[in-house]
């Protein structure tokens, strides 16, 4: 599938630099040798996710800050989506980069840049379907609530979506950002969680779309600060794409996730506490071929969490859990067959809870993925007792509907 497949995932973790600064220059000009050689180059960016090792809120906004400005030069006329979140990359760096590029874009392909709310956004057209990758939405430092945090940054991506004629079930694959992600509070009849109150202003702002093709594929995650962040991946096709969620056998579907396992008192406009609402996968096929964009994914089992206390068991059963998802068995199940074994992972993206705990981590990934290129970072993960979460995608290089 020549439009899918020429996607690519590329990131880059810098030398120790002097600066945050100068570590986000060195992951430029990695960036830019990645990519040379071809006309227009600035074209072909459409997302930047930048991870931050900050000490605090303040720390964070200062650096965001001066990093965007110089961003701005980088980019005079033409910014990419570019998220900045607080999660340390590895090896104690200050700064680590995640691009997705468009590789031998089609002359009948358009990239344009765009904003909204000062805050860009890519839009790629093609003869058959738009894309919108959006990032960087958030309300930043004007409130310290999650749930006013919340309100606004799905706000601005309902604006976004609707500025192109889409809506929440346009969108593939999201990321979600939350500070303190597990932390709780005090607040009218009891106590809220954070990540708790993400989902039911989550719901509340999915309420009116269809989600004929599922839910979003998704990642709900920690971070040191910065409030909420969202990113996304939107689509707005003909009938000649498959879009269609996968679940797996081993995993209950979070969207269906029960009150037991959700944490403190709902928000006031919702009558209950509301799961999370997210596919543990997506996929997207042309009849030919497809990528699978997997979820967040995390040792969890049925709906409950194993291997509670030991980082590597809990690493193994999240590979497992990825392998049963991309499975030729469960893609059958979803109605495709595979003519071919998939490629290796176009990319993934592994959190960690306690930094000392990477490099075991790391071995774990290695032995399981190869040269597969992984980022590393550090973060709180869904639940408490959580301590590591894997991501990525995957293309079937041959798949057929059934």
């Amino acid at each position: 599938m020549t439009r899918i497949s020429s996607l690519g995932f590329l990131r880059f973790v810098p030398g120790a630099g002097p600066s945050p600064a100068a570590e986000m220059r060195e992951c430029l000009g990695q960036l830019k040798a990645a990519i040379a050689g071809t006309a227009d180059q600035q074209e072909k960016l459409l997302k930047l996710t930048f991870f931050l090792k900050s000490k605090d809120n303040l720390d964070y906004f200062k650096t965001k800050a001066a990093l965007h400005s110089e961003l701005q030069d980088y980019f005079p006329e033409k910014m990419p989506a570019v998220s900045f979140v607080a999660q340390p990359p590895e090896q104690e760096r200050q700064v680590s980069l995640e691009a997705t590029v468009l590789r031998r874009p089609d002359p009948n392909v358009s990239v344009f840049y765009k904003s909204r709310e000062k805050i860009a956004y890519t839009l790629v057209q093609y003869p058959d379907r738009r894309e919108i990758y959006a990032a960087g939405l958030t309300i930043g430092n004007r409130s310290s609530r999650i749930l006013t945090q919340s309100q606004g940054a799905f706000e601005i991506l309902s604006e976004i979506l609707c500025a192109e004629d889409m809506d929440f079930s346009s969108i593939v694959r999201q990321w979600n950002y939350v500070e303190n992600i597990v932390g709780r509070k005090h607040e009218g009849k009891g106590e809220r969680q954070n990540y708790q109150v993400f989902n039911d202003v989550r719901t509340t702002f999915y309420a009116p779309s269809d989600f004929k093709h599922g839910y979003p594929s998704a990642t709900g995650i920690g971070a040191n600060a910065g409030g909420i962040v969202l990113e996304c991946f939107a689509l707005a096709a003909d009938q000649s794409l498959n879009i269609v969620p996968l679940s797996n056998p081993q995993q209950q579907d979070a969207h269906r996730y029960s009150q037991e396992v959700l944490v403190g008192v709902p928000i006031s406009s919702v009558p209950k506490k509301t799961s999370p609402k997210f596919e543990r996968a997506k996929l997207v096929s042309d009849n030919n071929s497809g990528l699978i964009y997997v979820s967040g994914t995390a040792s969890i089992r049925g709906q409950k969490t194993v291997g509670i206390g030991d980082v590597a068991a809990q690493t193994q059963t999240t590979i497992e859990n990825i392998a049963e998802l991309t499975s030729r068995q469960n893609l059958e199940q979803a109605g495709f067959q595979p003519e071919s074994e998939p490629d290796p992972f176009s990319y993934l993206r592994v959190y960690v809870k306690y930094a000392p705990d990477i490099p075991l981590v790391k071995s774990i990934c290695e032995k399981a993925y190869g040269r597969v290129p992984i980022l590393y970072v550090v973060s709180d993960i869904c639940r408490p007792e959580l301590l590591v979460e894997i991501e990525g995608a995957v293309l079937y290089p041959s798949l057929k509907p059934l």
